[in-house]
């Protein structure tokens, strides 16, 4: 159990705590259709308590998260006070991700379970680390036949004249190119040469080709190279072949997986050492590896010389470098027009160019979201598609497609918005494939947030607060963007101070514990007019019309922004309070009023606001009592009826004097 697990119970703020989440050790593709968990909570009032459970897979080291791609949300209720267990399920493609493996000795891709009874920032959350196991087969092959290499050249010289050339003459074949971990792999040969033989070598290479997040490039794929089994024997001229055996631990050969996170594939490297000859043969096999035979039809088989002729399959063209050429496209607008809210939900992309050549054109359209978190981007969002695929004419070309979002699948309503210069949505076209890295178009877009301003209950009721002699009230804590928050004042003040104050936390993956980004930003303020006849009744700040609602469910939890009323108040004994006031900012209508206009009618010793209801009994935050001298003196408050005082002054005794006696008079 990890360390967040095991303080999850202590640190919960919300009043549930989660105890236990059951699951399996892993999930095959061949039998799971969903990921899914048993979360058993324990609940101390008899309330209704929201629960986040997050599905993570990522690319670790040692030490941290390197990028997730995946971060999928369920949500379960906990009604009541006591123990009740309740079951998530997420429907996945477990076939489209990455299987649990080791990738290098610090790499490796790992899965987790995340409960959260709390805001993720608070770290209080319960985790559990299972494995995905990839065992489907691959159902496009290539081939299913061995292959063969005809060797037929001369070696060991660098003359033009053959006469004392060393000879190598015959054929080099592998049985079969799909296996499974356990089985042995032969490679086999038949040889004319009249130089001795010394030593053969087969080796299983495991090729990964893993993607790394990077703000400039859209695919940045690094190919990781791995021997996973080697085997060397002395040969001879009456030696036919040499073999090994496939690990039981490789994971089987996939395609690319989600976000093109990783692509694995084999191959056999055989190499021949010769007497009197310097360099070796070299001669590689492509195999696939699959956790179990396929039909008889499929499976490996001998064959012989003639079928191997038959089924002889020579290497490919090899990736040519294409020289520059002529700009054939110039793309004169790409707009990503968005709902009325401005968000992604039924989105739709207008491509306008002009063909300077009538060709065949494939253009790649990429969405991609991203946010900044301590100098390093990573992706919650990538949607890849074809935009063209089709034959252009030369003049002026325009089309337009439908992006899938909504709200089954990728939760619009969650999505963070744009955010200054640490979240963005950018638009990537290309006619290239999208590791060349040659983009004929990029454009960042605009994503808002659509937020439900009357949708907290506990900020729709009436607020009070009072310290000292000093109140507020607030008809609701609930308001609009553009519109204005609305404060009533009760007692003597000299003067006034409001501020709307943004807290934006921004997450980065964490293994044990979320890291947190936070930013303090004061959105706007205004003061009290030196001239008291001015002052209103209803003190008013406007909200900016383009400021970030309010967030606290956000899609891979990425950004979480509170806001926060912050009134301060000077009053006629000179002292200071501070009072704030938690809000909530939507894009709905507040149903309010505008703010009064009406001005206060005393101009005494400062405004008299009269609150019509009578605000809820707080203890004041310290008390002055009088004594013998001239100034008073503070005391710190215990609690909401004892008073200690922290330095009582000590009273001096008095002196006495003896008065004379008088004489006794008869």
């Amino acid at each position: 159990m990890s360390a967040a697990a095991a303080n999850a119970s202590e640190q919960s703020q919300s009043g549930v705590q989660v105890v236990r989440v059951d699951l399996p050790n892993e999930f095959r593709s061949t039998q799971h259709k969903s990921f899914f968990a048993d979360v058993t909570t324990v609940s101390h009032f008899n309330t209704e308590w929201k629960i986040q459970v997050v599905f993570k897979g990522y690319l670790r080291d040692d030490h941290e998260i390197l990028y997730e791609f995946l971060h999928e949300q369920c949500w379960i209720t906990s009604e009541g006070a006591g123990e009740s267990t309740n079951k998530v399920e997420l429907d996945v493609r477990i076939r489209r991700l990455p299987p649990s493996m080791s990738i290098t000795e610090k790499l490796r891709i790992e899965y987790m379970v995340q409960v959260n009874a709390d805001a993720w920032y608070t770290n209080a959350h319960f985790q559990r680390i299972f494995a995905v196991i990839r065992d489907d087969q691959i159902k496009e092959l290539n081939h299913l036949y061995p292959t063969k290499y005809n060797v037929n050249e001369c070696v060991g010289h660098n003359e033009c004249c053959h006469r004392n050339c060393e000879a190598l003459n015959g054929k080099f074949w592998i049985d079969g190119i799909v296996y499974h971990p356990g089985q042995r792999v032969d490679i086999r040969w038949k040889i004319k040469s009249e130089t001795a033989l010394r030593e053969a070598t087969i080796v299983l290479y495991k090729n990964i080709s893993l993607r790394h997040p990077n703000s400039e490039h859209p695919m940045d794929i690094n190919i990781i190279q791995k021997e996973a089994a080697v085997n060397k024997e002395s040969v001879s001229t009456h030696t036919e072949g040499i073999s090994l055996v496939v690990p039981q631990d490789l994971p089987i050969t996939h395609k690319s997986t989600i976000w093109d996170t990783t692509k694995l594939h084999y191959f056999v490297g055989f190499s021949l050492k010769m007497d009197k000859i310097k360099e070796t043969l070299d001669l590689n096999f492509p195999i696939t590896i699959e956790h179990q035979n396929r039909n008889s039809k499929q499976k490996n088989q001998q064959m012989t010389e003639a079928e191997h002729d038959m089924y002889d399959v020579k290497d490919g063209p090899s990736k040519q470098v294409v020289p520059p050429q002529p700009q054939t496209l110039v793309v004169n607008n790409i707009e990503l027009y968005t709902s009325q809210h401005q968000t992604l939900e039924g989105a739709r992309v207008i491509l306008n160019l002009t063909v300077r050549q009538a060709q065949r054109y494939t253009i790649h359209f990429l969405l991609q979201g991203s946010v900044c978190t301590g100098g390093k981007w990573y992706e919650f969002l990538r949607y890849k598609t074809n935009i063209v695929k089709d034959h252009l004419n030369v003049g002026p070309f325009q089309n337009e497609i439908q992006i899938p979002f909504d709200r089954s699948q990728y939760l619009t309503l969650i999505l963070p918005p744009s955010f200054n210069d640490e979240v963005r949505y950018e638009c990537l076209l290309s006619t290239r494939d999208w590791t060349d890295n040659r983009l004929i178009a990029r454009k960042i877009v605009l994503v808002d947030r659509e937020t439900e301003t009357l949708c907290k209950a506990e900020m729709l009721t009436e607020y009070y607060e009072e310290k000292g002699a000093i109140k507020l009230y607030m008809r609701q804590r609930a308001f609009k963007r553009g519109k204005y928050v609305i404060v009533q004042v009760e007692g003597k003040v000299s003067a006034l101070s409001l501020m709307l104050v943004q807290h934006k936390r921004i997450r980065k993956p964490g293994l044990e514990l979320e890291g947190c980004f936070f930013k303090e930003k004061v959105v706007c303020s205004m003061d009290s007019s030196p001239d008291r006849r001015d002052w209103p009744k209803e003190w008013s700040l406007r909200i900016p019309d383009r400021i970030t609602p309010s967030i606290d469910t956000c899609y891979w939890n990425v950004l979480a922004v509170e806001y926060k009323v912050v009134v301060k108040l000077n009053g006629h004994d000179r002292h200071q309070h501070v009072h704030v006031i938690p809000i909530w900012i939507g894009t709905t209508d507040d149903e309010m009023d505008p703010p009064s206009n009406e001005l206060l009618e005393s101009y005494g010793e400062g405004p008299q606001g009269q609150i019509r209801h009578n605000p809820t009994k707080m203890a004041p935050e310290f008390e002055v009592i009088p004594n013998e001298h001239d100034q008073p003196w503070w005391v710190d408050r215990l609690d909401f009826d004892v008073y200690v005082p922290a330095t009582e002054p000590k009273k001096e005794p008095k002196k006495e004097t003896k008065s004379p006696k008088k004489p006794a008079t008869r």
